[in-house]
């Protein structure tokens, strides 16, 4: 019953009954780091964000690099002891289930229809109080800071851009190549903060005609993106179990402050 232009914002955003989303465990491995799982049946997609955030004034360093990626369904496994079940659109959806490797840490396993509610039941640890930090200086966060940037964030993968300049809003993209993973590193060097989303194409009926339509994928259960205050520096990963074309985007919230970013797109 909605308008097309109501409809397709609604879409894009995930809202829309057809594309209901479910949480399949969240986990915090330490203060700064929380693996969040989420399928889309209708869209036959799961996967996870990886994201590590540190507060400003707190010391920092990238993610040690990664030769391959976990898999949705091979992360999951990491992360849970064989007590813990294995939601079955993990193991349907995931492109690279039928891996040997995959299949041989699946044995012994509980495979379990059940969604709703199922990952809250999967949080390792409580997440730490909060506590107030006093802005600091960041090393980026000065005239040459794109220097010590891109020597502590930027590597080079598959599809990858090292935006260390001074950026006020910045969208990168896989292009027509579709991966599994999209990565973001971004320094947030603005005083009003900064916001990032990572995107992924999908083919969507609407109105009786095939589009293209970017699903903004979330981190439950903090809505369809993420924020950053000043001096904050985020990674965000997401792995999905399809290859997709992928894009992020971030951008300011006004003002005159920047921020400087790393974005990836691999497999």
């Amino acid at each position: 019953m909605l308008d097309e232009e109501s409809r397709c914002a609604y879409e894009k955003l995930g809202y829309l009954p057809d594309l209901r989303r479910y949480s399949l465990g969240e986990f915090r491995l330490d203060e700064n780091r929380v693996v969040s799982f989420e399928a889309i049946p209708e869209l036959g997609e799961v996967g996870y964000s990886e994201i590590t955030q540190f507060q400003s004034g707190t010391p920092n360093s990238p993610e040690v690099a990664d030769e391959a990626t976990p898999s949705p369904l091979v992360r999951f496994l990491q992360l849970t002891d064989k007590s813990v079940p294995v939601p079955l659109m993990l193991s349907e959806f995931d492109d690279r289930s039928d891996d040997p490797e995959v299949e041989r840490l699946l044995a012994g396993r509980e495979l379990v229809d059940m969604l709703d509610d199922f990952g809250r039941q999967l949080t390792e640890t409580p997440a730490p109080p909060q506590t107030a930090v006093e802005p600091g200086n960041v090393h980026t966060c000065f005239v040459g800071g794109l220097v010590p940037f891109a020597d502590s964030y930027c590597e080079n993968k598959e599809i990858a851009y090292c935006d260390n300049g001074a950026w006020a809003d910045l969208t990168r993209s896989s292009g027509n190549k579709k991966r599994y993973v999209s990565h973001s590193r971004i320094a947030c060097c603005a005083p009003t903060g900064a916001y990032a989303e990572h995107q992924f194409r999908y083919w969507s009926w609407t109105y009786w005609k095939w589009k293209w339509t970017a699903i903004k994928y979330p981190l439950p259960p903090a809505a369809w993106m993420q924020t950053l205050g000043y001096g904050d520096v985020k990674y965000w990963k997401h792995v999905g179990s399809k290859k997709r074309r992928r894009k992020i985007r971030v951008w300011t919230g006004g003002g005159a402050g920047y921020f400087r970013a790393w974005s990836a797109f691999y497999n």
